[in-house]
């Protein structure tokens, strides 16, 4: 074990009375043993080898600590990651965003000293995001998280506080000024799309689309209705989620969604008993769908068939539905009902295995530009409040913080505006 450091003591030097210190490998002699001059010498001089020691010791300990390399940093960030960025006990969607990015770094400069990283290195991190096809805006925000991620390594010591400051110099990308191609904004969906679609949902899927573009709700609060989140009381019903996407956020109030009449005619035929239990289940959508199945069948059931569905009944499956939706699955299952309600003139009739990559990349193209997500919906939704009610109600129905954040989701009415302008004008 090695020796611990102790405190140079004051020594007598007899044959000539001296007071001496054993400093650094050398006797220092400080003046008549036990005067006070040879007192105040012994304690400048220790409390100078003591600071001259501590400065030693931080400078191996920032030197150690720069060897790290980014690989060996990632290894403890991620769990940071992994721990602060939760809601209510579980990860959301933000940790996986931040792997995306993280992943390019540690593929590219993993095992370079992270003390040598810098502003080079992330426009070449840049560069890949660029060269994987990701729009202007993504590629900024994942640039961004790498260099968030140097600055968690300067605050936990890792790095010197140059790295982080010299990333800074490196700007986001700006618009039609890059390679990386710039992302249309995203519209309102005609209220024909929706009504084209909604034959081919499962009724619990349509309910859901039917509430959100009458409430404005995002995706992730219209999949997550509860009948303990309602108060039915009064002409106007409340909604207020257990879960929202700004809860994390000082000062902001609760999450507050109005639920008018027709809202409520939707949501009156989903409610159940138990009010803990999610309105729209994928369990019980899928259970209806094979009663509806066994209804519209024109065969009798024979004795085999029986033994085969009570085969399947009891057999353990793979996969169970789940007991609610998520928006992954919300999202999908509106791009299987644009497929089919909006089908390639063609394409759409031949076998996926029997088509050639160009087809292949033509159909993905149609189907790409047929479909839309539900969070447009809430877009439609703005649009509206925004045309009969004004930006200031608005807002307050959509839950956001300040009109800026409103016009951004509200498409200006140019029929408004063509209206006033044959009046006026």
């Amino acid at each position: 074990m090695p020796r611990k450091s102790r405190i140079p003591s004051y020594c007598h030097h007899r044959a000539s009375n001296q007071a001496y210190v054993h400093i650094d490998g050398k006797d220092v002699y400080l003046g008549r043993y036990g005067s006070d001059e040879s007192k105040v010498e012994y304690e400048r001089l220790v409390r100078k080898h003591l600071a001259d020691r501590t400065k030693a010791e931080l400078e191996r300990n920032v030197q150690f600590a720069t060897d790290i390399t980014v690989s060996e940093i990632l290894v403890r960030y991620l769990p940071h990651v992994e721990s602060y960025y939760r809601k209510r006990g579980r990860s959301t969607n933000q940790v996986t965003i931040i792997k995306l990015a993280l992943r390019v770094l540690r593929e590219k400069f993993g095992h370079l000293e992270a003390r040598e990283f810098g502003p080079k290195a992330l426009k070449a991190c840049r560069a890949e995001f660029v060269q994987q096809g990701l729009c202007r805006n993504e590629v900024n925000r994942r640039t961004g998280w790498i260099r968030q991620f140097f600055k968690w390594a300067v605050s936990e010591e890792l790095v010197p506080a140059s790295v982080w400051h010299g990333l800074q110099a490196v700007s986001g990308l700006r618009k039609h000024r890059s390679e990386a191609p710039d992302r249309e904004p995203v519209g309102p969906v005609p209220d024909a799309h929706v009504e084209a679609i909604l034959p081919h949902l499962s009724p619990a899927v349509a309910a859901m689309v039917r509430i959100q573009s009458l409430a404005g709700m995002r995706p992730d609060e219209v999949v997550a209705m509860r009948g303990c989140d309602l108060v039915t009381t009064g002409s106007v019903w409340e909604y207020r989620p257990g879960s929202w996407k700004t809860e994390h956020h000082e000062g902001r109030a609760p999450r507050v969604i109005m639920l008018g009449p027709r809202a409520q005619a939707i949501v009156k035929e989903w409610l159940k008993t138990d009010l803990e239990a999610f309105l729209f289940s994928p369990r019980e959508s899928l259970a209806g769908h094979h009663t509806e199945r066994r209804k519209a069948r024109q065969t009798p059931l024979w004795a085999s068939h029986k033994a085969a569905q009570e085969r399947k009944r009891t057999a353990e499956p793979k996969r169970k539905p789940r007991d609610r939706y998520d928006v992954t699955s919300y999202r999908r299952a509106i791009h299987r009902a644009c497929d089919r309600a909006f089908p390639h003139p063609t394409l759409s009739r031949i076998a996926e295995e029997a088509l050639t990559d160009e087809q292949r990349d033509e159909l993905e193209r149609w189907r790409k530009d047929h479909r839309f997500s539900p969070n447009r919906l809430r877009h439609s939704a703005a649009t509206r409040l925004r045309r009969e009610i004004g930006i200031d109600a608005a807002r307050t129905v959509l839950g956001h913080s300040d009109v800026e954040t409103t016009v951004i989701y509200a498409e200006r009415d140019l029929e408004t505006a063509r209206t006033a302008m044959e009046r006026f004008g």
